[in-house]
Parts: structure tokens; C-alpha cells; sequence
């Protein structure tokens, strides 16, 4: 596991998020985004499709906003949205700030 997907799953377990989706966003979500970064059409269109879904089941929900994480497909589909945990600037303070993330 590379440096990067270590503090994205430190980050998500901070905040509370499944495992599952944070399983999901270091294996799948993040290398395809990357991927779109470099011009995959393929994974463009995995990302934008992901991302409608997202904002739908939000919706439907009757959150005013979208998720502020990735819900791997299976809590898209089930409607497992959660509210994150925001860090304050004493969860900064335990994590290191560049583990914490929020306002």
C-alpha cells in the first residue's frame, strides 16, 4: 500500500466512513479517477455515472448536499449515506494536519 492510500484510510476511519467504502474508494475509485486525470475515457464515465449516483441517493434521501466522501456501490445501492465526521482543530492536533481534513 502506497503512502497515499495509507493516509486516505486513516483519514476515512477518522471520519467514521465504512470500511467498505474506504476499501473501495484506495482500490477502485481513486486509481480510476487518476486514470480520468490522464484522459481514460473508460474511466471518465465510470467516475461521472458513480458521481450522479451519489448525488441521486443523497437526494433521495433528503440530505441538502452530496456525501463528503466516495459510498462504495453497494451503500449507494442499499442508501447507507452517512454523515462524515468533521475534524476539529483538536482532532487536527491528534492526527497531524495533514491527516485531518474538513473546514
Amino acid at each position: 500500500m502506497t503512502r497515499a492510500q495509507i493516509k486516505h484510510v486513516q483519514r476515512g476511519l477518522h471520519s467514521r466512513i465504512p470500511i467498505c467504502c474506504i476499501a473501495y474508494f484506495v482500490t477502485t475509485y481513486f486509481p480510476k479517477w487518476a486514470a480520468y486525470r490522464k484522459g481514460d475515457i473508460k474511466a471518465a464515465r465510470y467516475i461521472r455515472r458513480h458521481v450522479r449516483r451519489n448525488h441521486a441517493t443523497a437526494k433521495r434521501l433528503g440530505h441538502k448536499r452530496p456525501p463528503g466522501y466516495v459510498p462504495c456501490p453497494a451503500c449507494v445501492r442499499a442508501g447507507n449515506i452517512i454523515h462524515v465526521h468533521m475534524c476539529t482543530l483538536r482532532c487536527r492536533g491528534k492526527l497531524g494536519t495533514e491527516l485531518g481534513h474538513g473546514p
